[in-house]
């Protein structure tokens, strides 16, 4: 988790705090829904949303 959401010491500024990630699980949920005019023509709608982890959350890079 560090090595993407992490701030290594030498990375570390005033507006960008030391940060060592924590492992995390996102929860992701969505619908997709499918019309079909024709045999030659499909529209296709999807919608899905995420919820970060705490561990992704917290670091000072997703603000």
């Amino acid at each position: 988790m560090s090595y993407y959401y992490g701030v290594r010491p030498d990375e570390a500024l005033t507006s960008r705090v030391l940060y060592e990630g924590a492992s995390a699980a996102n929860v992701e949920v969505g619908v997709r829904a499918d019309y079909s005019p024709s045999k030659k023509h499909s529209l296709f709608v999807d919608l899905g949303t995420t919820r970060l982890g705490k561990g992704i959350k917290d670091s000072p890079l997703v603000g």
